[in-house]
């Protein structure tokens, strides 16, 4: 059954599992940098799992091949195999972890960024505003494609959370505290956006839209 599953996996996310193909989780083109640093890391985690899929298939199919022969211990033989490859496979997962979250664009707001939006939450809405271009908006986020864009987060009222899956953008909205999200925009096009965090009755409604665009397109949104 073991191995059955491991066969199933390599078939499931063969273009997940493909280094080539800037993926997020399954095989949605990432749309920004963060995107794909989530994909790239999801990709190594199937793997791992695959890996160690196999292991087990191969553990237990030995174990039963040889269960009851004289002179042959199967746990004997193959325990140093399956911790070493464990180890192996794990340490892996650990390292793209830290990778994951060494990235400049996830951990650090440091370097130049093309385009500063603070976001403000408030029940039940997002507001964008664009210091120093005299933008401002309500449940709508427009920003240029292949551009660094910064995102400081705050909340006016209770905890929200702004999500953005296909994007791979999630942060909290604290009352009092500012955080950040940086990302590089790679891809246009328009994706749905909500509050991750439950903040009362109208909480199933506060969405917002995300839009990037040209940056022909972007200037004259914002000259509107």
């Amino acid at each position: 059954m073991t191995m059955v599953l491991a066969i199933d996996s390599l078939v499931a996310f063969g273009p997940v599992l493909d280094p080539g193909v800037p993926t997020t989780v399954g095989s949605v083109p990432a749309s920004t940098s963060t995107a794909e640093v989530i994909g790239r890391l999801h990709r190594r985690v199937m793997g791992a799992g695959v890996v160690i899929a196999l292991l087990v298939g191969l553990a237990l199919y030995h174990a039963v091949r040889t269960d009851g022969r004289e002179g042959v211990d199967p746990v004997r033989r193959y325990e140093l195999a399956w911790i070493a490859g464990s180890a192996v496979t794990l340490g892996g997962v650990g390292v793209a972890a830290a990778e994951a979250l060494g990235t400049r664009p996830v951990s650090s707001a440091d370097g130049g960024v093309d385009l500063e939006v603070a976001v403000r939450a408030e029940r039940f809405e997002f507001r964008f505003e664009y210091p120093g271009q005299n933008g401002r908006t309500a449940d709508e986020l427009v920003v240029p494609v292949d551009r660094s864009i910064h995102l400081t987060i705050n909340s006016m009222d209770v905890i929200h959370s702004l999500h953005v899956p296909e994007l791979g953008l999630k942060q909290m909205a604290v009352p009092g505290e500012e955080h950040a999200i940086r990302t590089t925009t790679i891809r246009e096009g328009e994706y749905r956006g909500y509050c991750g965090s439950y903040c009362g009755s109208g909480h199933a409604k506060m969405e917002f839209r995300v839009r990037i665009v040209d940056d022909e397109t972007f200037e004259a949104w914002l000259s509107e």
